[in-house]
């Protein structure tokens, strides 16, 4: 995927979806591709405590 193909997809992604969005780049044979999860507003609280206790400890690690 090139700059400019990653640039467009994530600008099309915000144009036509609302809501709490998070998105994948998931790695296929030799390229990228983007996925979208629609995430409801009453979990993204737990799922932001979960991302920071593993950066955190990530980062302890290292």
């Amino acid at each position: 995927m090139t700059p400019e193909i990653f640039k467009k997809e994530i600008h099309d992604i915000f144009n036509k979806f609302t809501g709490i969005r998070i998105i994948f780049i998931v790695r296929i044979e030799d390229g990228y591709s983007l996925k979208l999860s629609k995430i409801d507003a009453a979990a993204m609280p737990k799922i932001l405590d979960g991302f920071k206790r593993k950066l955190s400890e990530d980062i302890i690690r290292e």
